[in-house]
């Protein structure tokens, strides 16, 4: 009881914030679309039963970012991210903005710029302002995507992730979309044909040969044909079997008390590669500098000597 009164509350919370977040925007003009649970939340696609939120991500043309950002500053959201360096980082390199905060309700924003992360590899086709968007009834301005663009957004999600908590949880929302929109007569042949134009046929390729190795997920064996010259090449099939071993690994459960080196392993690997599909080679080497520069100063000087760090009053042994 306490659970379904949890998820209710949530339901609600988000509702909420995305009207606060459509009166925010609105004096700009920007429209925008949700994505991922709100997504899910505002189209009713079976995902959102019983879904537990965190943060509302939305997507707004690049060229809108300076006016949206203002106003959402003006109304009280902030970036978690206050170094000048971090924003420039993430605006030219990431898909998104900063996770932004609002300072009174102590909710959170995601501020997508590109439907799928840039790639050093393949520059990405943008889509338009109003590219199939679809609206949402009762919120004037506020979009959602159309089902395979929603589909290729969640699989690029997580096949391009640099964190791997919720790996399992976003391949059970891939296998319940595919479920349900698989059943719409055109919508197979649209998703690849659709994949093709944002160059993200990769990411496709593992949401398909994942969903059905790991949940069952029925895929028609023409999808499946059509994909498969665009999974990982290399001698002896290495790469794909190298990718298999990694997110077998990661789409575990996440257990402290099992995490074994080599699931360590594998998400370190992963972790490199989502960022070296979007980052060229001496852009990379300075972010993980400065990600491991982070690390050793929140670690104190003791580490740097090789001893623990002091244990802070209060702190769990």
């Amino acid at each position: 009881m306490s659970a379904q009164w949890l998820v209710a509350h949530q339901v609600a919370v988000v509702r909420r914030e995305v009207g606060h977040i459509r009166r925010a925007l609105a004096p700009t003009g920007a429209p925008f679309a949700l994505l991922k649970g709100a997504a899910f939340l505002a189209t009713g696609v079976p995902p959102s039963q019983g879904r537990l939120f965190s943060d509302v991500h939305i997507l707004v043309a690049r060229r809108r970012l300076a006016p949206v950002v203002q106003a959402l500053r003006d109304q009280g959201w902030h970036s978690d991210l206050p170094s000048a360096h971090a924003q420039r980082h993430h605006r030219r390199w990431m898909h998104a903005l900063p996770r932004m905060t609002h300072l009174r309700r102590g909710t959170s924003l995601e501020v997508h710029h590109a439907l799928p992360p840039d790639s050093v590899r393949r520059p990405l086709r943008r889509p338009g302002p109003f590219d199939g968007w679809q609206p949402v009834d009762g919120e004037p301005g506020v979009f959602v995507l159309p089902p395979v663009d929603m589909l290729l957004h969640s699989a690029t999600q997580l096949f391009h992730a640099s964190t791997f908590r919720s790996a399992l949880r976003d391949l059970v929302d891939l296998d319940a979309l595919l479920r349900h929109f698989g059943q719409v007569e055109g919508f197979w042949p649209a998703l690849v044909s659709r994949s093709h134009v944002l160059k993200l046929q990769r990411p496709l390729f593992y949401a398909l040969r994942y969903t059905g190795a790991v949940l069952g997920t029925p895929v028609p064996e023409a999808a499946l044909v059509a994909n498969a010259p665009h999974g990982p090449a290399g001698p002896l099939d290495l790469s794909l079997r190298l990718m298999d071993a990694c997110w077998q690994r990661a789409f575990l459960p996440p257990m402290d008390c099992h995490d074994t080196l080599d699931r360590r392993a594998a998400r370190a690997l992963l972790y490199l590669r989502s960022h070296a599909l979007r980052l060229p080679a001496p852009v990379l080497a300075g972010y993980l500098a400065g990600q491991a520069w982070q690390a050793l100063v929140a670690l104190g000087p003791a580490a740097w000597r090789g001893k623990p760090a002091p244990r802070r009053q209060g702190q769990a042994g």
